[in-house]
């Protein structure tokens, strides 16, 4: 008798460059296996280069990333629990490699935030933490568990876990983070103290879950698996023998081998050749998967590309987009927002420049009430609704019909200045016909 297939859930770290992110996903791993003779080797290789500290964090990180010592591009590894197979998602923490975090975000269901339990480490990085809770919630991140690190470093002491969580409770309620959604979890990404078992170090005081017992009281997501295709493009590996495969998200509906699809905003058509899941070939997937994608050949002079859209070329195709209206909350800016201003705008996968084409209204945060109509100007604080002009091409959907291509976040000289979700599109009357 076959065992039932668990359901998938994309968990998404958050937090600051030193905490420990990789060093947690990686020992994670290692306890997950549980047969520490696989990593051995591994293990005896990092010690005679003199870096035994980064031993877990080598896990995931890649060469380049092993010689500077932090996370640059998103990794991902399988994670088991006793209710899900979780795909971990491990991101840059420094404020600089903020764009690198953003395609990490979207394609999560959940956030792991982790921060250090030492209450200097804590006040060091807040910034960095507020940032990413700021990203994490503008793109759609509701369920959070806090990972209070580095509790070896504090002698498994309750005060500092409960000063950590007295001052990261306030920052995620202004925010908007359900409290009914949220876990705080007090473990040590080095020693493997609460990952998987109940640490005896802090029996004396905390009850509560271990990390793999937290992720398992997570509630299973609702995929929009009856909506039209809709499949983020992500990255692209070219692979010997095989040639381009494309790391793409389902963001709704459903994809299947020898499918017609439709690739925007570039206007071309091709058929899905294979589809991957976790190392694995497999006849079709689903809302919320994160695939291995290899189409046929495309066209001469097109080719598959990060920040595509794709969709069944048969039944609502997703099309170019020739502006949108959104409603945006400004956050920082060295002076006010007028129209003509272009920053950057990142959504999913794709970085476009966009222009602000006009400012129709500006509103109350929390009850929407109009303030203004057709302001001179915004600065920050300001709630708006805005009409915003891709300058290159970009697709993207009102928040009713396909989340995921409707939240977005805009940066300039970097920072991010705002966050925003798409109310309606004006499709673009032509194919976009760049090379």
């Amino acid at each position: 008798m076959s065992t039932p297939k668990l359901p998938a859930l994309n968990l998404v770290t958050l937090g600051p460059t030193t905490v420990g992110k990789s060093t947690l996903c990686g020992h994670l791993t290692v306890q997950q296996h549980g047969n520490p003779q696989r990593f051995a080797r591994f293990f005896r290789k990092i010690e005679n280069e003199s870096k035994a500290a980064m031993k877990y964090a080598w896990i995931f990180d890649y060469y380049d990333e092993r010689e500077c010592g932090y996370t640059i591009q998103l990794k991902r590894k399988l994670i088991t629990t006793s209710r899900y197979h979780i795909t971990a998602i491990d991101t840059p923490g420094r404020l600089d490699l903020i764009e690198h975090l953003i395609p990490g975000v979207c394609q999560a269901d959940v956030g792991l935030l982790v921060v250090p339990a030492p209450w200097p480490d804590f006040q060091h990085s807040i910034e960095s933490i507020r940032e990413h809770l700021v990203i994490g919630y503008a793109l759609g991140l509701r369920h959070l568990i806090v990972a209070v690190s580095h509790m070896d470093r504090v002698d498994y002491a309750p005060d500092p876990f409960h000063r950590v969580v007295q001052a990261i409770s306030p920052m995620l309620h202004r925010l908007g983070f359900p409290e009914g959604q949220i876990t705080y979890v007090p473990l040590s990404a080095w020693t493997g103290a609460n990952l998987t078992q109940p640490a005896g170090e802090m029996s004396a005081w905390y009850s509560g879950p271990t990390l793999l017992q937290a992720l398992d009281t997570l509630e299973p997501p609702v995929r929009q698996v009856d909506k039209p295709l809709r499949m983020t493009q992500h990255e692209i590996v070219k692979i010997p023998g095989i040639g381009p495969v494309g790391l793409c998200h389902v963001l709704s509906g459903r994809i299947k081998v020898d499918d017609n699809v439709f690739l925007s905003p570039w206007q071309d058509q091709t058929v899905t050749r294979s589809l991957e899941k976790e190392h694995e070939v497999i006849p079709n997937g689903l809302a919320g998967d994160i695939l291995g994608v290899s189409l046929y050949a495309i066209r001469r002079g097109k080719r598959s590309r990060r920040g595509q859209v794709i969709s069944d070329w048969r039944r609502d195709t997703a099309r170019p987009t020739a502006s949108f209206q959104a409603h945006i909350m400004v956050l920082r800016h060295p002076g006010r927002i007028r129209v003509g201003y272009a920053p950057m705008l990142l959504c999913y996968s794709a970085r476009v420049p966009c222009r602000f084409a006009s400012l129709l209204s500006t509103h109350d945060r929390r009850t929407g009430e109009t303030l203004e109509r057709n302001p001179a100007s915004l600065r920050p604080g300001d709630c708006a609704l805005v009409e915003l002009v891709p300058l290159k091409p970009l697709v993207v959907e009102p928040i009713d019909e396909c989340p995921g291509l409707a939240r977005f976040v805009i940066r300039d000289q970097r920072m991010t200045v705002a966050v925003g979700v798409v109310q309606s599109v004006v499709p673009h009357p032509e194919s976009w016909r760049f090379g």
